[in-house]
């Protein structure tokens, strides 16, 4: 059975991860980056004639695959997109 103070003591414990160590920001640096770079790619995949990225959710999905270990993601078409995040 639970002690009356675990809860509290849980409480601080997760309150001392977010404020003392550099996880929470990583972790909202990566989000950050994830968009910026999926935003990049989709606006230079837009224009190009034989894009395989034609929406936006296409390239938030091409961010996860491509930095994930799948490897499963379509390969940008236009020279811009593929500067900005071609893995091959």
């Amino acid at each position: 059975m639970k002690s009356p103070g675990s809860h509290a003591r849980l409480k601080r414990f997760i309150k001392d991860i977010i404020l003392h160590t550099p996880f929470t920001k990583m972790v909202y640096l990566l989000v950050v980056l994830w968009l910026l770079f999926s935003t990049a790619l989709y606006l230079a995949e837009r224009g190009a004639e034989a894009a395989t990225i034609k929406s936006y959710s296409e390239a938030l999905y091409w961010g996860v695959a491509a930095f994930s270990t799948a490897g499963i993601a379509d390969t940008p078409s236009s020279s811009i997109a593929q500067l900005i995040g071609d893995s091959g």
